[in-house]
């Protein structure tokens, strides 16, 4: 069935997806463009409200939980407390069963921003990421160290299999986004391996209709930079810190990326490689430790015309909302602010959900 034949995109969302893709910054050579698949999505959501009948919508007043699961973290004895994919999994059905829908945080952040009624989305819904861009995002990898057998199961899996348990959903959800480090030098040099971060998925992913590629910033500073090196990918050395005070080892802290020249380097030279990956401008971003520096604020409300983001995500534990800040928005992180379905639900239902 032809879904683009049963619902027309408003007049809206077909000019704000067309100026995204006119004013999107230059990118190298092959790139492109590529707002397909969040159009497609603007069809489907409409269908799917029109099809369930869903009356109700998204409060005004609504604090909306985003969720935070690194998918690289596996430990004994691979429960929900040490296996981010049994966690996202069960996590899902739990959702499912309190009838809350899981959409794009694109989405989410439109509506916070006031760009999105919420009449167009349901009346409860949460945002799933995913940071670093670990192969487990979405590739099973072969790991037989541990308990629970040979095979760790990546969050694309999840929610394949979330979909076949639960054939009623739209293909758009669940939908997760994924925050990926830009650097090839950095991701090289990451513990366990640079087989761990690859960036050959990220078109697949972004092409999915599961799942978004979005901007973790050039280096993350990662505390495995010894020495000043050159990135020739994105044409600048990392550290990026090191451009700030001299220093060329990484600090694992985010605090000196404070001022223009690394804001520069962290936010826009990365969102430009990564975008030459996937062909699609990443114009959300998550601060690397949650650390929204003043001088990253800064840019970001200062420099809108060359990084073309709409929004940045920090880790600190509070719901998005009308209210929050577009440069400071709030998630919360399985293995921190909860670790069994006991926490989650804590969370959920701090929502008024």
């Amino acid at each position: 069935m032809n879904i683009s034949k049963l619902v027309k995109i408003t007049g809206k969302e077909a000019k704000r997806s067309s100026a995204a893709a006119t004013n999107a910054p230059k990118f190298s050579a092959g790139a492109k463009t590529c707002r397909m698949p969040r159009m497609l999505s603007l069809i489907a959501a409409a269908l799917w409200m029109a099809v369930a009948g869903n009356a109700t919508a998204l409060s005004n007043s609504a604090q909306v939980p985003v969720l935070l699961y690194h998918s690289g973290e596996v430990r004994n004895p691979c429960d929900y407390g040490s296996y981010a994919s049994v966690a996202l999994a069960a996590d899902l059905e739990n959702f499912h069963q309190r009838g809350i829908t899981v959409v794009p945080l694109y989405w989410i952040t439109e509506w916070a921003l006031g760009l999105r009624d919420g009449s167009t989305l349901p009346d409860k819904v949460v945002g799933i990421t995913t940071d670093d861009g670990n192969e487990l995002d979405w590739n099973d990898l072969y790991l037989p160290q541990y308990d629970c057998g040979p095979w760790r199961k990546s969050f694309k899996t999840v929610i394949q299999e979330f979909h076949a348990a639960h054939p009623e959903y739209p293909w758009y959800s669940p939908h997760v986004s994924t925050f990926v480090i830009a650097s090839p030098v950095a991701r090289s040099l990451m513990t366990p391996g640079p087989q761990y971060w690859t960036d050959g998925w990220w078109a697949a992913a972004q092409a999915s209709g599961m799942m978004e590629v979005y901007n973790h910033g050039t280096d993350h500073d990662i505390l495995e930079i010894l020495s000043k090196q050159l990135d020739s990918a994105l044409g600048i050395y990392v550290p990026v810190g090191g451009n700030a005070d001299g220093d060329w080892k990484g600090h694992g802290d985010f605090a000196r990326i404070n001022d223009y020249l690394t804001s520069k380097f962290e936010v826009t030279k990365a969102a430009t490689f990564i975008a030459g990956k996937t062909g699609a401008w990443p114009d959300l971003f998550a601060y690397p430790f949650g650390n929204a520096t003043p001088g990253l604020q800064s840019y970001f409300a200062t420099f809108g015309a060359e990084h073309q983001t709409l929004a940045a995500f920090t880790t600190s534990g509070q719901y998005v909302s009308r209210n929050s800040n577009r440069w400071t928005l709030g998630r919360y992180v399985w293995g921190r602010d909860w670790t069994t379905p006991a926490g989650v639900n804590g969370i959920l239902n701090g929502a008024g959900y």
